[in-house]
């Protein structure tokens, strides 16, 4: 809407006013009768002339309108009540209509108050009619009648500014949402296979000159885990554009614990830090072909939980890299345990320093993921996905190192019945106790 649009629509609504009061004065109709729904036809034919949505200042017109109401009502209260008949009720129809757009459109302050100002003069249109024929009980029981009118138009116009609200609302959610899916997956994988370019890159500049074939296994351990980074890449790129929301479906992609042993084998050969990984021969995946020789112990495990416990243990080896570079070895161990009386996987990964080569880095390395609150922002993001999950995580330093452990249902489809606080807080301790006597 320009300038131009709003000039033809004052002239014609102008016009409009002054045609409604001549015919009313030509008919023997006094200023209080006419004046104000001349004015109320005016406003509303110049707000919907504008072609677009009402200009913000519609409400401050509104407000006027308004009060102009109220006060031609007192006219007419003293000198002709009689004529607050068919003159009245046009007014009222239009102060309706007003009253429905200042709840859709205009801003919550203006289109409160002209919405006040309005619904009182809708309210009172009647008073010069009762107060001239009946008493003061008339005169409440017809402003509570006509007050009715105005609910509905507040109503009528208010509820599609709350459905446009919460669609919003629920856009910028979904928005949200996915932003921190994105950030999970470019910390979890995407960093990850970025330190790790970083460690090979640095040994094969340390070892290229002496060791030529060492130099380029370094090069094709790169190449492998930029590859790996780039299909991390393109996994959130496609998430981008079909927008799945089912976040379990767009989970199927991601690799669970059959890539555990790869994981942790790219980690060891990418630096000096020798990584162990036990795995329960129990587990086994929901989502693979059934096997004939599969044991009546075995413990099935959803895809959902699969991908969180390769995500507890990337991120682990990735804290490992980043923060303990005096580690001399990783303890990675995904077994079986119960929590809550159904079948859980536990996930343990300690680190080992030695504290001779380690010097005064061991300990600042400790100090400071302690003063980040149990790992920084990605164990932060970690606990989070975990506890999606309806699992649980802590992290803190050990003996000599740095330890993660982590418990999730095995499959959380399966509706668990959560025990009281007290004895949800004596199982899981003893949960823990279990799992660590089973890895020392």
């Amino acid at each position: 809407m320009n300038g131009s649009d709003v000039g033809r629509a004052s002239t014609v609504a102008g016009l409009v006013a002054v045609a409604v009061v001549g015919v009313g004065v030509a008919y023997g109709q006094s200023l209080w009768a006419v004046l104000p729904t001349a004015a109320g036809f005016a406003v509303a034919l110049w707000a919907v002339l504008c072609r677009s949505r009402p200009p913000a200042w519609l409400a401050y017109l509104c407000v006027a309108l308004g009060g102009l109401g109220l006060v031609s009502l007192v006219g007419q209260l003293w000198s002709a009540p009689e004529e607050a008949g068919a003159w009245g009720l046009a007014r009222v129809a239009v102060l309706l209509a007003l009253v429905g757009a200042c709840a859709r459109w205009e801003p919550r302050r203006p289109g409160g108050a002209a919405i006040g100002v309005m619904g009182a003069a809708v309210a009172l249109w009647s008073v010069p009619l009762v107060e001239w024929r009946g008493g003061a009980l008339e005169v409440l029981g017809a402003t509570v009648f006509w007050g009715l009118p105005v609910a509905v138009a507040v109503v009528v116009g208010g509820y599609p500014r709350l459905v446009e609200r919460r669609r919003v609302a629920a856009v910028a959610s979904a928005r949200r949402e996915q932003q921190l899916d994105i950030a999970k997956d470019l910390h979890d994988y995407v960093a990850h296979d970025v330190s790790g370019i970083v460690a090979q890159a640095q040994a094969a500049r340390f070892v290229g000159a002496a060791d030529p074939a060492r130099a380029l296994l370094a090069l094709e351990r790169i190449e492998r885990a930029g590859l790996a980074a780039l299909a991390s890449m393109d996994r959130m790129v496609t998430t981008l554009h079909v927008g799945d929301p089912d976040r379990a479906a767009s989970r199927e992609a991601l690799p669970g614990i059959d890539r555990l042993p790869e994981l942790v084998a790219d980690f060891t050969t990418s630096g000096g830090t020798r990584a162990v990984l036990t795995v329960a021969p129990e587990l086994t995946t929901t989502f693979e072909p059934a096997a004939t020789d599969v044991s009546a112990t075995a413990v099935s495990v959803s895809r959902e939980t699969s991908a969180t416990v390769h995500r507890v243990v990337v991120e682990a080896l990735t804290n490992v890299r980043r923060h303990a570079p005096h580690a001399v070895g990783v303890e990675v161990a995904v077994t079986v345990t119960t929590r809550f009386d159904r079948p859980a996987v536990a996930v343990l990964v300690v680190d080992d320093h030695d504290p001779a080569a380690a010097g005064d880095h061991h300990r600042t390395d400790v100090l400071a993921r302690r003063r980040g609150g149990g790992g920084g922002r990605g164990l932060a993001g970690l606990r989070e996905r975990v506890r999606e999950a309806d699992g649980e995580l802590d992290a803190g330093p050990v003996e000599h190192g740095w330890r993660v452990h982590a418990i999730l249902p095995a499959d959380p489809a399966q509706g668990v019945a959560r025990p009281t606080p007290a004895e949800g807080a004596v199982r899981g301790r003893s949960a823990r106790s279990h799992q660590e006597s089973r890895t020392r």
